[in-house]
């Protein structure tokens, strides 16, 4: 017994359609609202791309730190100006007061910054800037007294000997070394 025609095949592909139809309208509805999140805010955003976000020409065109170079620089007169990771709502800020609010006096609300990884296969992201909430404030309660302004006049000397150190002996050897890797393009190019 069909329900809409007395085909079953028939029955069975109108079904199967409808159901394509109703799935794609669904997802298409969902991208639509979630990228709609700041435009609701009133917050100036990029126009982003379903399913990517502002990550469509991420290491296709650009990378990770290109896409936000150019965003930043495509937003100039804003403090701060929404994006998409994907479709998780973000937001690039631009001035320094706000920045500073976001990073000191609002903490509690900002400390996950949206790096993720795992601590036994990428022991050197385990650091100051990567980590979130409590494992954020237990590495920074053990790492604030060794940053105390007494000890960072102490440092100074020692840290711009080592600077003036690093440029003396890395400079001459990477300009050798970028001149051997661009002579023979050169010539190749030339010829």
């Amino acid at each position: 017994m069909a329900l809409i025609t007395e085909y079953w095949a028939l029955d069975i592909i109108i079904h199967l359609l409808l159901t394509i139809a109703t799935i794609f309208v669904s997802v298409y509805a969902f991208y639509k609202y979630k990228f709609s999140y700041w435009g609701r805010k009133n917050v100036p955003h990029t126009k982003p791309t379903i399913p990517f976000g502002d990550l469509r020409d991420t290491n296709v065109r650009r990378s990770f730190g290109g896409t936000f170079k150019h965003i930043y620089e495509s937003y100039p007169n804003d403090k701060v100006t929404g994006l998409w990771m994907l479709f998780r709502p973000t937001v690039l800020i631009r001035d320094a007061k706000l920045i500073k609010n976001v990073l000191v006096k609002d903490f509690e609300y900002f400390h996950d910054r949206g790096f993720h990884f795992e601590k036994c296969e990428e022991p050197l992201l385990h650091h100051l800037f990567a980590l979130n909430g409590k494992e954020w404030r237990n590495l920074r309660v053990k790492l604030s007294p060794t940053f105390t302004s007494g000890k960072m006049k102490m440092m100074f000397p020692l840290m711009a000997d080592c600077g003036k150190l690093l440029q003396e002996v890395s400079t001459p050897s990477c300009f050798r070394f970028v001149l051997y890797l661009q002579w023979p393009i050169w010539d190749h190019i030339i010829s």
